[in-house]
């Protein structure tokens, strides 16, 4: 069973990315997006990435597709 006190960092993390970069974006909008992003990156189903690899994931999606005067 992994680790549940994972879940508030991460959360807190994807938060302030979403915020500065994607602030006008819906939850899921954001979640479709960053979902499509990942597997025409990688062709990966992101069902199966870790939650540390997924906050990495966020932070590329952010850094390429984000608010650039965020």
């Amino acid at each position: 069973m992994r680790n549940p006190n994972r879940i508030p960092p991460f959360v807190e993390e994807l938060g302030k990315i979403w915020q500065k970069s994607f602030p006008d974006w819906r939850f899921f909008q954001f979640a479709e997006n960053f979902l499509g992003y990942v597997y025409d990156k990688t062709k990966f189903d992101p069902f199966y990435i870790e939650d540390e690899q997924a906050i990495e994931w966020v932070k590329k999606f952010a850094e390429e597709m984000g608010n650039k005067e965020g």
